[in-house]
């Protein structure tokens, strides 16, 4: 694999010893310079580009530039994060807290039943296929595999979380503004 970093103006990979630029451009293939906020490799190989203006762009495993990313996605600019699932969803987290969804081709679900009025600030998934959204101040909220709707979890309060991460033996890390770190284990609450 290569390193790749997202920085406050461009996308830099490792080429041997350097970074260099990878150039970014818009859809009317116009060269730009913005703040990535989240790389990701997808499922398919390519590199998923968020960034803040100028929406999600990817990078082709064998292509020297980023593009925008086609589709219903493409309208969407101020992107905070992503998460693309077992299913080859694309879930979308909006700066503004918003949380919408991208088919295979591009097609957005923006109305998420349990999520509609959430602030949301990240979105993981375990190795079952559950997902697990975190919010600003209304705690995590929780898409077990084969449902449709997001859940509160009881357990864990509404904390100023930032952002989460699941471990091998699938207990959730709860980083929190000013208040460190929690730990919850879905399977003893």
């Amino acid at each position: 694999g290569r390193i790749v970093l997202g920085t406050n103006k461009s996308l830099l990979i490792l080429n041997g010893k350097r970074f260099s630029n990878v150039p970014m451009l818009d859809s009317r293939n116009k060269p730009i310079s913005t703040y990535v906020t989240q790389v990701s490799r997808l499922h398919n190989g390519d590199i998923a580009v968020v960034t803040s203006g100028y929406g999600i762009m990817t990078k082709k495993i064998d292509a020297n530039a980023c593009y925008a990313m086609k589709g219903e996605v493409e309208n969407l600019k101020f992107i905070h994060k992503i998460l693309e699932d077992k299913q080859d969803r694309l879930w979308i987290i909006l700066e503004n807290g918003k949380l919408y969804r991208a088919d295979k081709k591009g097609k957005l679900t923006k109305q998420i039943p349990g999520a509609e009025t959430l602030e949301a600030k990240d979105i993981r998934q375990d190795n079952k296929g559950n997902i697990y959204l975190a919010t600003k101040n209304d705690g995590i909220y929780l898409l077990k595999a084969g449902s449709t709707i997001f859940t509160k979890i009881a357990g864990i309060g509404n904390l100023p979380i930032d952002n989460i991460y699941i471990s091998r033996d699938q207990r959730l890390f709860i980083g929190c503004d000013g208040m460190g770190i929690f730990v919850y284990n879905p399977v003893t609450g």
